[in-house]
């Protein structure tokens, strides 16, 4: 016999964004946050776009590390909200080489996801060079310098993906991964030299409602 499940809406507990209240920093652009029943009481009911702010975290009010807003090899790319539900990231000048010495951080918010699936897609394949250049996606908006370990992570709800050419095993792209969430953020590095054509992370989402 099939289990029965109830079909419940994410809901917005307060409406933290009005026209007359922003609790985000520089009144960047504030997101009522759907929260499923069972959210952490300690969740942000609100999201903050970080990108004016050059910032990370769901208020936007945390520096990200190894990221200097006065160096030009830097790049720093949001997409927040409905629209955002699928999509595309990808590295500088994909599918050309990209830069050297370069830093670039993508944050990703879809209200009521519960599930994002990604797979790396493009007509230049991927490439990232070993043990040099490095490329990390791991749930949430905010991260630090202890993710950057080179290798996958997975402690309680923080996930950590690492990828380079050494995470293909033979094949044109690595496999595709899902995180639960509703929030991703992205961390590409590179060193001085040797360059490849980088990579496309494309993404789907699912989760309108919250299975009980």
């Amino acid at each position: 016999m099939c289990a029965s499940h109830k079909l419940l809406p994410w809901k917005i507990r307060s409406q933290f964004c009005t026209n007359n209240v922003n609790p985000c920093p520089g009144s960047t652009e504030c997101f009522n946050r759907p929260l499923p029943p069972n959210a952490d009481p300690s969740t942000l009911a609100y999201v903050c776009d970080c990108g004016p702010s050059l910032t990370v975290g769901d208020d936007c009010r945390t520096t990200p590390p190894g990221f200097r807003s006065d160096r030009p090899q830097e790049s720093f790319i949001t997409c927040y909200g409905d629209s955002c539900s699928t999509g595309s990231f990808q590295s500088l000048n994909y599918p050309n080489l990209y830069e050297d010495r370069w830093t670039a951080i993508y944050l990703l918010y879809i209200p009521r996801a519960s599930r994002i699936d990604f797979t790396f897609t493009g007509d230049g394949g991927f490439g990232i060079e070993t043990l040099k250049d490095e490329l990390y996606v791991g749930t949430g908006l905010s991260f630090s310098s202890a993710d950057f370990t080179g290798v996958d992570i997975v402690d309680g709800n923080r996930v950590v993906r690492f990828f380079d050419n050494s995470t293909l095993n033979g094949q044109t792209y690595p496999p595709p991964f899902s995180f639960e969430t509703d929030s991703v953020w992205l961390y590409f590095l590179t060193d001085k030299n040797v360059m490849f054509n980088g990579w496309q992370l494309s993404w789907t989402s699912t989760g309108l409602y919250y299975i009980i």
